[in-house]
């Protein structure tokens, strides 16, 4: 009998031949790991968004930003949503951008763990483009 890398666990811990025990835990590890890995954000979520940021349109980039985040949020993809904002690079995108996700992410804030962190990731930038004052403002309106 072949044995793949795989399925060497499976196989190793029942002394080469696979218990119904075995397969359930292996099952339980595959679909943990299957979770995980689709709660990911795809790489393509925001590439429309950081394509129209990077041509300087910046209607075009929020428009795009928020219909990945509707796509995301109304499919109940919280895990995928907040990953997406934990991955939202706020040095490259025009704070108005980013400023437009928090507003839309609002209503789901409790579900978002990464959107306060992007919160105190995007201070320093609106801090230096607003002053810290109107930074303050917008950010405890979107908060």
């Amino acid at each position: 009998m072949m044995q793949t890398a795989a399925f060497r666990p499976i196989l190793a811990d029942a002394g080469g031949f696979a218990t119904a025990e075995t397969v359930r835990r292996n099952w339980v590890r595959v679909r943990e790991a299957q979770e995980n890995v689709f709660s990911l954000p795809q790489p393509d979520v925001l590439a429309q968004c950081y394509w129209y940021n990077e041509r300087r349109e910046v209607d075009l980039a929020i428009d795009s930003a928020l219909d990945s985040f509707d796509r995301l949020l109304r499919g109940g993809q919280f895990r995928a949503a907040d990953a997406v904002l934990r991955a939202v690079d706020v040095n490259y995108l025009h704070p108005d951008v980013s400023v437009a996700i928090l507003v839309f992410t609002r209503a789901a804030a409790e579900r978002l763990t990464n959107r306060e962190r992007l919160i105190d990731r995007l201070r320093p930038i609106l801090e230096g483009a607003e002053g810290p004052e109107t930074a303050r403002r917008i950010l405890e309106q979107v908060r």
